[in-house]
C-alpha cells in the first residue's frame, strides 16, 4: 500500500481497509486504517504536510508528549494507563512514541502503540490497536511492518 506517494506499506494477508469516519478520529481521517479481524489488530497511518518554519523549528518529541496528554485525557473514561516512551524504526527512520493499554467499550483490555516521524517538512503518524490477548504476536508484526516499511 502506497501513502502519499512518499510511503510503502505492505499488509499481509487478512488486512482489510476499514471504512472510517472523522468522528473515530480527533485529529482527523487518517491516511490508511487497516484492520485484520482474526488477530483482532487495527493499524492507521496519519499524515500532517508542516509549513516552512514549523518543518524545521518542530520536535518530535515535543508532539509524542502532546499526543500522550491528549490521549490521556480522551481515554480517561476508557482506563488509560501509560506504558511508557519508546522508539522504533519505520524504514530505517526513528520514530518516537509511546505504549499505553485502555480498556474498550466492549470491555475488552487492549493495548496500543503511537509513534511519529517526521519525514522532510512532514509527519507521520503510525497507531496500532490490539486486543491484549493478542499483544505479544500482534507487537510483533507491527514491528516488522514497520521496519519493513520503504520510503519513495
Amino acid at each position: 500500500m502506497i501513502i502519499r506517494d512518499e510511503l510503502e506499506m505492505d499488509f499481509p494477508a487478512g488486512f482489510e481497509k476499514m471504512k472510517t469516519e472523522s468522528s473515530q478520529f480527533p485529529a482527523g481521517l487518517p491516511e490508511i486504517c487497516v484492520r485484520d479481524a482474526g488477530r483482532h489488530m487495527i493499524v492507521s497511518v496519519g499524515f500532517k504536510r508542516l509549513g516552512a518554519f514549523a518543518g524545521f523549528m518542530l520536535n518530535v518529541g515535543d508532539v509524542v508528549k502532546v499526543m500522550e496528554t491528549s490521549s490521556r485525557r480522551m481515554m480517561q473514561s476508557y482506563s488509560f494507563e501509560s506504558a511508557g516512551r519508546c522508539e522504533t524504526q519505520v524504514g530505517g527512520r526513528t520514530g518516537k512514541g509511546f505504549r499505553y493499554r485502555y480498556t474498550a467499550d466492549t470491555g475488552v483490555r487492549m493495548y496500543g502503540e503511537s509513534f511519529v516521524v517526521k519525514e522532510k517538512r512532514n509527519l507521520y503518524y503510525f497507531h496500532l490497536y490490539s486486543n491484549e490477548a493478542h499483544e505479544e504476536e500482534n507487537v510483533r508484526l507491527w514491528t516488522e511492518l514497520l521496519s519493513s516499511a520503504k520510503w519513495l
